[in-house]
């Protein structure tokens, strides 16, 4: 018997990349939403699923899904208010599954999440600079607001702690909005204070792929060498990692395999005799240490 066909919603905030639903040529250049998008759609084919697209503000996210046009929802979250909507949504009795994000709080481990392992990502980035004998270490985080960053992070500051050499504020670069366009400027300034001050890091970690091109740029830009004057080590392998000069350190999200498995999650309850509908719990997939050219011993120069 052929399954009944489903109707599933991708629900995108405004300033997704325009069009992503329907073109997925930015491959290797795009670094999540392309490969999620691939994972989703070779498996909706196979299970019968029909797959569309909305962009709104996630505060209209609720009133979108009540209108019932749709069997079930995959909301592309990312920010720590939109946690907010997703408990208002399962508490509404809609079916849907949230990419991108996962709870800070154990109590909100019941939201229906699906991210990697942020935070022991963070511990891997750190133990892998302290093996390598790094004691003044640096962070780019320039999304603080969004869930998946901030672990990133705390895993990361966690491990220096333990090893008494802690993440000091003048080594912490923050901003808590996703304004790309902005982070060359940002770390460049950050740069242009630690060169002033003579307290350059030996060792950074960007918080996504993003934040780590403009950190490696802008150590370009003043002089520092990568990884002889200090080592960086980014999140996200995008296929363009291998071929950087030096070739890019990082932490490899399982991104298309998160993206199957959003649906595989929204199927298996949509299809079920379960009432209410209601996908349940979070689930955060490994991230795999990928070392290349841009991480080394500190130079001791």
């Amino acid at each position: 018997m052929v399954p009944e066909l489903l109707k599933v919603d991708l629900l995108f905030r405004p300033d997704a990349p325009v069009g992503i639903f329907d073109d997925l040529r930015l491959d290797p250049v795009e670094i999540y939403y392309a490969p999620v998008l691939r994972g989703m759609k070779e498996r909706a084919s196979a299970e019968g699923v029909e797959l569309s697209a909305s962009y709104l503000a996630t505060a209209e996210w609720l009133s979108h899904a009540e209108e019932g046009n749709y069997d079930g929802f995959i909301l592309f979250a990312g920010g720590l208010a939109d946690q907010v909507v997703i408990a208002q949504m399962v508490k509404a009795g809609i079916a849907c599954v949230a990419i991108g994000t996962s709870p800070v709080l154990t109590i909100d481990e019941h939201l229906p999440c699906i991210d990697t392992q942020n935070r022991e990502s963070g511990m891997l980035a750190a133990r892998h600079l302290l093996d390598l004998g790094h004691t003044r270490l640096g962070c780019v985080n320039l999304a603080s607001s969004f869930s998946n960053h901030s672990d990133r992070m705390l895993g990361y500051s966690s491990v220096l702690e333990s090893a008494v050499c802690p993440l000091m504020p003048q080594h912490t670069l923050l901003n808590p909005d996703y304004n790309y366009t902005e982070f060359y400027s940002y770390v460049s300034e950050w740069l242009d204070f630690l060169t002033t001050t003579a307290d350059v890091p030996t060792a950074i970690f960007a918080c996504d792929f993003n934040m780590v091109d403009a950190t490696l740029v802008a150590l370009g830009a003043h002089g520092l060498g990568v990884p002889e004057q200090v080592s960086v080590i980014g999140f996200d392998d995008q296929n363009v990692a291998s071929t950087m000069i030096p070739p890019l350190t990082a932490l490899r999200q399982p991104v298309f395999e998160m993206g199957a498995r959003a649906i595989d999650r929204l199927v298996a309850v949509l299809r079920s005799d379960n009432e209410p509908k209601i996908v349940r719990g979070t689930e955060r997939m490994p991230c795999e240490l990928v070392v290349r050219g841009t991480t080394a011993p500190p130079s001791t120069h």
